[in-house]
């Protein structure tokens, strides 16, 4: 690693993201613990689906929670970004209330209706009014630390859910192998850790998204994934990105890429084809087919493969590679990771209007 890069780094990242990155595995262990220790029992009323409601990087945690359980085969599961919750919700749906500062309106709006709606809820945040209506309201609650951007937060908003899910025998436990996890994460940030070397497959990706679009592919089995890397590149390395999945572009996007050449779009594109073993082998074939169009525009495509066992270790091996891939691409933009301007600007103008 070249002293210039490491001055970088230090000059650029002036909140210490890259810590919060390198010490998620830690974060994952300690969140583990907390989901052991929560005072959170099984619902006692017949339970028929489950909803999770939150926001941006509060919410990621629920659309892994959604692909684990559709894998378990035991109950519906949906994650509702909103101020709404569907209709149909009532006393046999768990409503899963995550927020992590506590405060976001869209949740806490969401939460009333809920409440409203006779749903039985857990809540995990770490502390703000969310906090303090589910203490009111005697709605079981899981506390989390707080003090870090939400985004660095996804092993506290996941975890201790996902530990009493599998408690409870809604998540399979063949699907979690928190040994493997811990491994799998280690390696993962010893081999793209930015002070140590500037030829990690973090950084060489990050290179090749400089001043390119990224669009992301995904099957819909790794739906969770592809939001992750447009989350994580929109916010810490301040880009446009852009997801959609297979089989469904086939059947729309596909015939867009037809003039991507002709409008000069192939110098500012570039695609991720995220890729997992249990892939449906028709839309493994399907996306051979839309990579050898793209390769056609001379668009730059770059596969990229699942590692391990169990479900989520495979889902976490490309998730926590976004967050090199993003925060190494930060700097090479001359950003610094942690500020989110445009959502602060928003907030403070929704602020001056009554809710």
């Amino acid at each position: 690693m070249s002293n210039q890069i490491l001055s970088e780094i230090s000059r650029i990242d002036q909140s210490n993201m890259l810590d919060l990155i390198l010490n998620f595995t830690e974060q994952v262990q300690r969140a583990v613990e907390i989901g052991k220790e929560a005072e959170v029992d099984e619902p006692k009323g017949p339970i028929h689906q489950v909803l999770i409601t939150g926001m941006g990087g509060s919410a990621i945690g629920g659309n892994i929670l959604q692909r684990l359980f559709t894998a378990s085969c035991t109950y519906p599961c949906l994650v509702v970004r909103d101020y709404w919750l569907p209709g149909w919700a009532n006393r046999n749906t768990l409503v899963v209330v995550s927020s992590y500062s506590g405060n976001t309106e869209e949740t806490l709006t969401a939460y009333e209706k809920a409440i409203s709606m006779g749903c039985p809820c857990v809540v995990c945040t770490s502390g703000g009014e969310l906090l303090v209506r589910a203490r009111k309201e005697g709605h079981p609650y899981i506390q989390i630390p707080g003090g870090q951007p939400p985004r660095t937060a996804l092993g506290y908003l996941l975890v201790p859910l996902l530990v009493k899910f599998v408690d409870w025998g809604w998540i399979k436990s063949s699907l979690v192998d928190w040994d493997e996890l811990y491994s799998l994460l280690l390696s993962i940030a010893e081999e793209n850790n930015p002070r140590q070397t500037q030829n990690s497959p973090a950084w060489k990706i990050a290179e090749n998204l400089k001043d390119r679009l990224p669009v992301i592919y995904s099957s819909v089995a790794l739906e969770p994934v592809a939001m992750r890397w447009k989350g994580q590149l929109s916010e810490n390395s301040k880009v446009l990105a852009y997801h959609n999945l297979f089989p469904e572009m086939n059947h729309n996007e596909i015939v867009g890429w037809q003039r991507v050449a002709q409008m000069g779009l192939h110098q500012k594109l570039a695609v991720l084809l995220l890729k997992d073993r249990e892939d449906h082998p028709r839309v493994i074939k399907r996306m051979d087919v839309v990579r050898e169009l793209i390769h056609q525009t001379t668009t730059p495509v770059f596969e990229l493969e699942t590692r391990g066992e169990a479900m989520l270790t495979r889902l976490f091996s490309l998730i926590y590679l976004a967050d090199f891939v993003s925060f190494d691409l930060a700097i090479l933009n001359g950003e610094d990771p942690t500020p989110i301007k445009n959502i602060d600007y928003l907030k403070s103008i929704l602020a001056k209007y009554e809710f």
